[in-house]
């Protein structure tokens, strides 16, 4: 750009620049420091943009016990703004050659994504799971999401395989487990909807008992409304959510001796649906107090099939909700620095006379208590249980 001579150059009588980013030298030569090392009659020379180079085979390696050493090439055979054809060939010193193939697809207001991938196993005595012990082994992903409106987004997930052991086996993924859903989700400044169907299917040296044992949500639906009132009268907030939860098997563990129940077969359903009110109000010498109001209303119904569960039984019950937080913000400022120190006492009041809200436990099997949440008026990490009784915290 500054006019100056670099290392190498090249001069030709002719350069002509075709539409596909290609050019055509005739009678060119390459100078090395402005000495003439080479000269052709022609030379055709392809496109070399970043675009175009981001399609050229990048081989990566990697070597497993039941794979061998395998060189896998990863290269973009089709491009253009909307669509994207991606070949990725494997070729393995012990299991053969394994052919892969992404299909991406761009709309205006959306994409979808389709993976395929499969081989013929040369030595499926490498692996000790006997589902993985095939000839043919395969795996077929797709997934999708759409935006009608600005503030809706569709979706789905789906994937299917020979085996579930093949894709971690074949280093195609990390991920322990995959989802396969449909959902739609609505977004704006004071409201939130999220709606699924979703199956849960484990990967690896996973049995058919082990599958039947995750949960299929039939469905789960979730929405969160704000509506700030008039200047010093607070907010409202209301939310709500409806999980059904389908098990094939009971799903239990132990640690030290100690037997857990993760989830028991049959069908459950549980409604919950919660409003409240608060304001926070500024006092003398700056003191913020957050009053709140507010209740819960919990309906949930288990069919009974697990011999383990509680039988089939039914349960509604409500939970009032008071309380009071007051904090007293200070900020000491040296130079550049500030220190924010918040001495914070809260008094909370939850007055449900259960606290198993759900029946059975799906979504709450820990009390989750971190940095972020001591102040919460409910630390259970789902909705099938809930904190009740008076409590005071002071931090």
């Amino acid at each position: 750009a500054k006019g100056r001579r670099i290392g190498w150059s090249m001069k030709a009588k002719r350069v002509i620049s075709s539409a596909d980013g290609s050019l055509y030298m005739e009678q060119p030569s390459l100078a090395i420091l402005g000495v003439p090392i080479a000269w052709l009659p022609f030379f055709w020379l392809p496109d070399t943009s970043e675009n175009a180079l981001s399609r050229v085979p990048k081989p990566s390696y990697f070597y497993t016990a039941k794979t061998g050493h395998a060189l896998a090439f990863n290269t973009t055979v089709y491009s253009t703004r909307w669509t994207d054809v991606v070949l990725t060939p494997t070729l393995m010193s012990r299991q053969g050659l394994l052919l892969g193939a992404g299909w991406t697809q761009r709309f205006d207001n959306g994409s979808f994504r389709i993976k395929a991938s499969g081989l013929y196993q040369r030595d499926k005595n490498a692996f000790t799971f006997a589902e993985a012990q095939r000839d043919f082994r395969g795996a077929i992903q797709a997934s999708g999401s759409f935006k009608p409106t600005k503030e809706w987004t569709v979706g789905m997930s789906y994937t299917a395989f020979t085996d579930a052991a093949y894709l971690p086996d074949y280093t195609l993924t990390d991920d322990k487990s995959s989802i396969n859903e449909v959902y739609a989700t609505n977004v704006t400044d004071s409201s939130y909807i999220d709606a699924r169907v979703q199956s849960f299917t484990l990967l690896g040296d996973v049995t058919a008992s082990s599958q039947g044992q995750q949960g299929q949500t039939l469905p789960t639906v979730r929405f969160e409304h704000v509506e700030d009132l008039a200047p010093g009268m607070g907010r409202i907030d209301v939310s709500g959510k409806l999980l059904g939860v389908h098990r094939d098997l009971d799903s239990t563990t132990s640690a030290a001796a100690v037997p857990y129940t993760l989830g028991v077969a049959g069908n459950k359903q549980h409604a919950s649906f919660q409003a409240g009110w608060q304001n926070q109000i500024i006092g003398g010498g700056g003191l913020v107090f957050t009053p709140y109001l507010g209740g819960r209303i919990d309906a949930a119904y288990y069919d009974g099939t697990s011999a383990i569960g509680p039988g089939r039984t039914s349960l509604f019950s409500a939970t009032p909700i008071a309380a009071m937080d007051v904090r007293y913000p200070m900020a000491a400022v040296d130079g550049q620095t500030v220190h924010l120190i918040e001495p914070i006492a809260q008094l909370v009041y939850r007055g449900s006379s259960t606290t198993a809200t759900g029946i059975t436990n799906d979504d709450a099997q820990s009390f989750v208590f971190d940095d972020t949440n001591p102040f919460s008026y409910n630390r259970f990490s789902g909705s099938d249980r809930q904190e009740t009784g008076l409590r005071a915290n002071i931090g």
